[in-house]
């Protein structure tokens, strides 16, 4: 109120309830209100962040928060690419829209934001997005079932030849190879499910997404 009158600006409370620091660079500004926030044991529904730049102090808030596991939500909202969801979804959609290439689906696995549902079946985002790039499908909603199916049955053979000579190693190696083979083929068709036909125009309805 008092910034351009100065003269007639009453004596400062010197009550401790404003305080004024300078940081160099966003992020450094907002660990420092986050400190202040913590070292006073403040929670974090008693605090207010107002800010002058939603672009650029809104993505680091929600960025530091969620490593930080802290609570928080926003006025403005925030943009869907900052949210696993929102990056899933993206990813998703890009896939579509290079006729159902391997490497978008890839990405989108490796990325982790897509819930694989195998966190339990001893193999990792990356094992499966390895199994999809050795696999040879390369692009087409139609190779993915077809593909998959033929690389389960050579490992299937591989297994069974390992059996007839008792290798225990190579009969391991191949029946883990062949479960998770059958995880990624479970995933893709899931996936390819959730994704429209195609129109004549080669165009898919948003709408059927949602």
């Amino acid at each position: 109120i008092w910034l351009f009158d100065r003269e007639n600006a009453p004596e400062p409370f010197n009550d401790g309830s404003l305080d004024i620091f300078h940081a160099i660079g966003y992020e450094n500004e907002i660990r420092n209100v986050l400190r202040r926030i913590s070292s006073n044991k403040l929670k974090s529904d008693d605090v207010e962040i107002i800010h002058t730049d939603t672009e650029n102090y809104g993505n680091i808030i929600y960025s530091l928060c969620e490593k930080l596991n802290i609570p928080v939500s926003f006025a403005e909202g925030i943009p869907g690419f900052l949210t696993a969801q929102g990056r899933a979804l993206f990813g998703f959609l890009l896939w579509l829209k290079d006729d159902f290439a391997e490497i978008r689906l890839r990405r989108l696995i490796e990325s982790g934001d897509l819930k694989t549902g195998t966190e339990n079946d001893n193999i990792s985002s990356h094992g499966l997005a390895g199994l999809l790039r050795s696999s040879g499908i390369g692009w087409g909603k139609d190779r993915y079932n077809g593909i998959l199916a033929q690389r389960i049955a050579e490992h299937r053979q591989s297994l069974n030849e390992a059996i007839n000579s008792k290798d225990n190693n190579k009969i391991l190696y191949y029946q883990q190879t062949v479960k998770h083979y059958e995880l990624l083929k479970s995933l893709c068709l899931k996936l390819l499910n959730c994704a429209p036909e195609q129109d004549k125009e080669n165009k898919i309805d948003f709408k059927l997404l949602c």
